[in-house]
């Protein structure tokens, strides 16, 4: 078998591949094992057929400490995951879009080594959901906000429909088509929650000011300026409704970083996060004073619904909180860690 190094840590590397057979089109799978001193990664057909497969051993590693040191495996995983997961997709010749699941091993092993990852922050979009969670590991979470009333992707849908757009696939694609043509600063729509300081979301106020809107112009079909006014204002109800998203996102950013120094991943996973909205990483040369990276993964699992924590909400705006205190919750937090408990400037902006 030929012999490759991923990364500067492993040592050494074992591929195996094989040639997908012509018939019925086979699910793909990639799984990926790092319970202990070896990060196995392998692309694995509906049927059982093995596509691509690397396993990266961390024995030269080791062997000086007589024994598998979980702190020294866990630093090797990272080192070497990624690398691995590219060189599978590359034997199985499809790119990571083609995957339909991924499979990952939760038990048992090391700690140090499945908690690889995590934490990180997650926010989970959609057309029924607007959340805002810290992950810390396979199905324990802490949820930072949602929403009080519409979820994004609900309001994207109506505001389409108010637009008497053709909503295929959906209202949200059909928003960001027209909005191209548009002027994103045309309609001045309100900043949802503005002198709110937590991360919960409201889509209501927005939607009804886009209906008001609509109404006032008295926008007809067919006529070249009734389909600039609606570009300009599905491109004004996008732009507040995104920015509306990246607030909340950069309020949860601080507080998560505070109770959490190793948090350096943001995870966007539902439908709206479809939407072709540019993501921006400037490199660490760029900003000196940021070494953080956004790690995005789309379709990340959540949680089993039957979760306490994750009960439907009231919609009303009349409830005082709605949530548990995030500044209070960081202050217990820092005070588990032996960290000083003031926190400075929580809505300042964090660059992940």
């Amino acid at each position: 078998m030929p012999t490759e190094r991923l990364s500067s840590a492993p040592k050494s590397v074992r591929h195996v591949a094989s040639s997908a057979a012509a018939g019925q089109q086979e699910q793909l799978v990639l799984g990926i094992e790092s319970s202990c001193d070896d990060t196995g990664v392998a692309v694995v057909s509906s049927t059982g057929r093995i596509l691509g497969e690397a396993l990266v051993s961390q024995a030269e590693i080791h062997a000086p400490w007589g024994g598998v040191v979980p702190n020294l495996a866990m630093e090797a995983h990272k080192a070497a995951i990624d690398q691995a997961v590219q060189e599978v997709l590359q034997q199985a010749q499809i790119s990571a879009s083609q995957l339909d699941a991924v499979a990952v091993t939760q038990g048992p092993g090391l700690g140090l080594c499945l908690r690889v990852g995590f934490p990180f922050l997650c926010l989970l979009i959609s057309g029924g959901h607007s959340l805002l969670l810290v992950v810390h590991g396979v199905g324990d979470y802490t949820l930072l906000g949602g929403s009080i009333d519409d979820a994004v992707g609900e309001a994207f849908d109506k505001v389409a429909r108010m637009l008497n757009l053709e909503c295929r696939p959906s209202g949200g694609a059909a928003i960001e088509a027209l909005a191209v043509r548009g002027d994103s600063h045309k309609v001045p729509f309100p900043m949802p929650l503005k002198k709110r300081k937590d991360c919960s979301f409201s889509y209501a106020g927005l939607k009804t000011a886009v209906m008001r809107t609509v109404a006032a112009a008295a926008l007809g079909e067919g006529l070249d300026a009734d389909l600039q006014a609606k570009a300009d204002i599905a491109a004004s109800f996008q732009r507040v409704a995104v920015e509306h998203l990246a607030q909340r996102c950069r309020r949860a950013a601080v507080w998560s970083k505070a109770a959490h120094p190793c948090l350096s991943s943001l995870v966007v996973s539902g439908g709206v996060e479809r939407l072709n909205l540019d993501l921006w990483d400037p490199p660490p040369a760029l900003e000196p004073a940021q070494e953080e990276d956004v790690d995005i993964r789309p379709r990340w699992p959540l949680t089993n619904r039957q979760d306490d924590r994750f009960k439907p909400e009231k919609k009303t705006m009349k409830r005082s909180r709605l949530h548990v205190s995030l500044t209070e919750l960081t202050r217990q937090q820092l005070r588990q860690l032996n960290m000083p408990t003031k926190l400075d400037a929580p809505d300042r902006v964090l660059s992940f």
